[in-house]
C-alpha cells in the first residue's frame, strides 16, 4: 500500500483513538482548554495521508497486544494511568522512532493555524486559503481604467 493510499479511517476504530491518545501523550489538550492536543492535527485532516500512521501500524497492533496481555481488557478500557504505562513503555523501548516521530509531530502541530492562534502567533501564513482581500467599490479604480494603457 503507498502512502497516498492510506487514510485514517484505513484504521480500525480502536486503532483510530490509539493513535489520537498517542498524539494527545506527545502532545497533550492545555489545561485550560486554550491549547489543543495533538489530535487536532488528525481532525483538521493535516495527518490523513501522512506516512504516520504506516510508521505506528505496527506498534498500534503492539499496543493493543500490550493492553490485552498486561491488563486483561482492551485498550479502549484503559484508564489514563494505564494508557500513560503503556505509551512511556512504547517510549523506552521504540526511544529512536518515538523521538523521531516527535519531532514530526512537533514541527506540523506548531504551523497549525489553530494553535498558532492559541499562543498569539499575529502573522499567520496565507495558504492555503490565500491572501484574503476585502471587497471595495472598483468605480475608485475608474479614472485609471479610462486612461488606457501608458508607456514610458
Amino acid at each position: 500500500m503507498s502512502y497516498s493510499e492510506f487514510v485514517f479511517n484505513d484504521f480500525e476504530k480502536e486503532e483510530q483513538i490509539i493513535f489520537r491518545e498517542f498524539l494527545n501523550f506527545i502532545i497533550p489538550p492545555g489545561t485550560d482548554g486554550r491549547m489543543p492536543g495533538a489530535c487536532c492535527l488528525i481532525d483538521q485532516y493535516e495527518l490523513t495521508y501522512s506516512v504516520f500512521f504506516l510508521k505506528l501500524s505496527k506498534e498500534i497492533k503492539q499496543i493493543i497486544e500490550t493492553s490485552c496481555s498486561l491488563y486483561k481488557k482492551k485498550f479502549t478500557g484503559l484508564n489514563s494511568a494505564e494508557i500513560s504505562f503503556i505509551f512511556n513503555d512504547f517510549k523506552i523501548k521504540n526511544s529512536g522512532m518515538f523521538n523521531q516521530l516527535a519531532t514530526e509531530i512537533i514541527q506540523y502541530y506548531y504551523t497549525n493555524i489553530e494553535v498558532l492562534k492559541a499562543i498569539g502567533v499575529l502573522s499567520i501564513p496565507p495558504f492555503p486559503d490565500g491572501n484574503l482581500v476585502e471587497e471595495v467599490d472598483l468605480l475608485l479604480l475608474e479614472q485609471v481604467f479610462l486612461k488606457g494603457r501608458i508607456y514610458r
